[in-house]
């Protein structure tokens, strides 16, 4: 997406770039995705940072070779026992890097990133010549179709094949690799790699948590069951940025791309977001038992009618088990015996409320509990 060379535009890319112009979708990013386990900082590293510091560099502290870029950014962050910007090894510096497909040299690139960005921060003085160099966090945010396969340190690009040739040539190229690698360098960046977080529940709260669910809908029926994250945002301007991509994205628009917007502009995700999502929900599954008693009201007997209800019981459940898989993936399957057992329109209504917006977790035990009470009936 940021890349130079990218010269063909998608339509939501400037709500993109928008979206990532909040310094909340960096603090997020690092709190949610870079600390262990699942990134590389220990938390007491991500303790220590004063995000209420944050902000993005000046442009003048930033060549122009780097401004050309499409969507780069560089900011900075003060550790807490640091009292001026100046303060020796007192702040860090954050990279981000827009890609929405692989590259196989983004270690090269983002290597010159950096240290072109220091360059220039040497030249505008905001470095000191010869003093210590700020510690950089390189963060590449990705949210292309397929997982990153692409190497994530430099010195991995640097070492000689070891080859196919005689023993001789293998022992001599590991003996080469151990004498240059004090010379290499081993620049590394850290993935936040939307794929990859996908089959993690959202994080309420979290911005960028918020947006990866949204780049994850590839319907309207999944957006609406993701609407919840968005319901967890405090910053509304932000909350309206993501949406307004989202919708761009999936090519929503009419009437329900309005009552969206609606949504975001008026501020009901809290009061209205439930009672909307059960109105949808209600209405998908009325379409399915329509379908199924309309079939049997065809056959002109009672037996045709009381399949037709079946039929319609068997489309409601086959909705909600569509909505499963597009929220949950793969786990959502562990419904399906439990959907079976479930022989009430009014009840699998109920489900595809709770779908909307329960974890699978709550789901499965909601479900659960409703089958131990109408057993006891």
């Amino acid at each position: 997406m940021a890349s130079s060379d990218d010269t063909s535009r998608r339509p939501h890319d400037q709500a993109f770039k928008a979206i990532f112009s909040h310094r909340r979708m960096i603090e997020d990013a690092l709190r949610g995705y870079a600390v262990r386990p699942a990134g590389p900082l220990h938390p007491r590293t991500l303790a220590a940072l004063d995000f209420e510091t944050l902000e993005r560099l000046p442009t003048e502290w930033i060549g122009d070779g780097f401004r050309r870029r499409q969507g780069d950014q560089a900011w900075r962050l003060r550790f807490r026992w640091a009292r001026d910007w100046a303060a020796s090894g007192g702040c860090l510096l954050i990279l981000a890097e827009f890609q929405s497909r692989p590259d196989p040299d983004m270690a090269l690139r983002m290597a010159g990133y950096v240290l072109g960005l220091q360059r220039e921060l040497s030249a505008a003085g905001v470095m000191r010549p010869g003093g210590p160099l700020p510690p950089v966090f390189p963060l590449v945010v990705y949210n292309g179709p397929r997982r990153w396969t692409a190497p994530t340190e430099l010195s991995s690009l640097a070492w000689p094949e070891l080859g196919a040739g005689a023993p001789e040539d293998i022992a001599d190229a590991r003996q080469a690799s151990g004498d240059l690698a004090a010379f290499q360098l081993r620049h590394a960046y850290f993935v936040l790699d939307f794929e990859s977080c996908r089959g993690d529940d959202p994080r309420p709260g979290n911005a960028m948590s918020a947006l990866i669910c949204m780049e994850g809908a590839r319907n309207e029926a999944e957006l609406v069951g993701w609407l919840k994250a968005l319901a967890s945002l405090a910053d509304r301007g932000l909350a309206r940025t993501i949406l307004e991509w989202a919708l761009r994205r999936l090519g929503i628009t009419g009437a329900k791309a309005e009552e969206m917007r609606a949504m975001a502009s008026l501020d009901e995700f809290h009061s209205q977001l439930e009672e909307r999502v059960k109105g949808w929900t209600e209405k998908w599954l009325e379409q399915g038992r329509a379908e199924g008693v309309e079939q049997g009201r065809a056959q002109g007997v009672e037996q045709g009618l009381a399949q037709g209800m079946e039929q319609g019981l068997a489309a409601q459940r086959a909705a909600l088990r569509r909505q499963a898989a597009l929220r949950f993936g793969p786990r959502a399957e562990v419904l399906h015996p439990l959907l079976e057992r479930v022989d009430s329109p009014a009840r699998l209504a109920d489900v595809g409320e709770w779908l909307m917006v329960d974890t699978l977790e709550q789901l499965v035990a909601k479900v659960e509990a409703m089958l131990a009470e109408a057993h006891q009936r």
